[in-house]
């Protein structure tokens, strides 16, 4: 929760086994969680219990063990029936999953075709920018894939594949190359719409914030523009005019981008995931204090 990341998992059914197959599969790439939030989903609280009987289990080291008898993972179940209670995490995991079914639609995948397009969705969802790191010009994103991966680079597009004539298959050539792009095609429809549902909830949160606080856009601060860019690719820019109409209401603001002014729209800009009011950064180690 404290830098936002998310990771995807295939579990093979709602089992309570495959669920903890699922979570073995996590601490061995992540590490121990210190909390676990979830709904109140049957397997869930079926890992919840093994968990807490870890002492007696031989699937993992004696070092996890050791760490979860003494420190302790807490299972904190939210209010059945009020998911609401689940807060950023929960309406992160409703985009995505929208976004996952309109991507997919009704075409069944197979094990494999489903795992790759999970893992290549996390890294997407995980380079979006939560905030910047520089006061300075040009303004560099800090992402959640920024705390797992340090400063991992945009994903590998695999839209032109396929002419190369050192790329060759024993088996199949052209049906792995069909797959790919079947698989890129997928990953196009959920980042379209996975962004707009993303910007929409930015502006949403936003606006709450404001009819709360009264706070409007500030010249200097850095907001994300929506731009036509390839996935994952975002647009960060800052704040150097409002320009206001005659009812006194911000229609217009001046954004410098990249060492540039261009004039866009109130419409056209969303706050970060992570304004300068909610949080204190240290980069230092990759470590950010909310």
């Amino acid at each position: 929760m404290v830098i936002r990341a998310v990771h995807i998992e295939l579990a093979y059914d709602l089992s309570g086994v495959s669920f903890l197959q699922a979570y073995r599969r996590f601490i061995a790439r992540r590490g121990i969680p210190s909390i676990i939030f979830s709904d109140n989903a049957t397997n869930f609280q079926f890992g919840a219990k093994i968990i807490k009987k870890l002492s007696d289990q031989t699937w993992c080291t004696q070092e996890v063990q050791e760490w979860i008898v003494h420190k302790g993972t807490q299972w904190k179940f939210t209010t059945p029936r009020n998911p609401r209670k689940g807060g950023a995490w929960e309406r992160m995991i409703g985009v995505v999953k929208n976004a996952l079914k309109r991507s997919v639609g009704k075409k069944l995948l197979d094990h494999v075709e489903l795992a790759t397009l999970f893992i290549e969705l996390e890294a997407m969802v995980n380079s979006r920018p939560l905030t910047y790191q520089s006061d300075g010009e040009p303004l560099r994103a800090i992402r959640p894939i920024d705390f797992l991966i340090p400063y991992a680079p945009a994903e590998i597009n695999f839209a032109n594949i396929g002419d190369d004539s050192d790329y060759e298959e024993e088996m199949s050539r052209e049906k792995g190359l069909k797959n790919m792009r079947e698989i890129n095609k997928k990953l196009n429809k959920f980042w379209d719409f996975w962004k707009s549902q993303y910007l929409l909830s930015l502006r949403e949160r936003g606006e709450k914030i404001g009819k709360n606080t009264g706070k409007e856009p500030q010249v200097g601060e850095v907001v994300i523009v929506e731009e036509d860019l390839p996935r994952p690719l975002w647009k960060l820019a800052r704040i150097i005019d409002l320009i206001r109409g005659r009812d006194g209401i911000i229609r217009t603001v001046k954004l410098n981008i990249l060492g540039k002014i261009f004039k866009r729209s109130i419409t056209q800009i969303f706050p970060l995931e992570l304004s300068s009011e909610q949080q204190l950064l240290k980069f230092d180690n990759l470590r950010i204090e909310i």
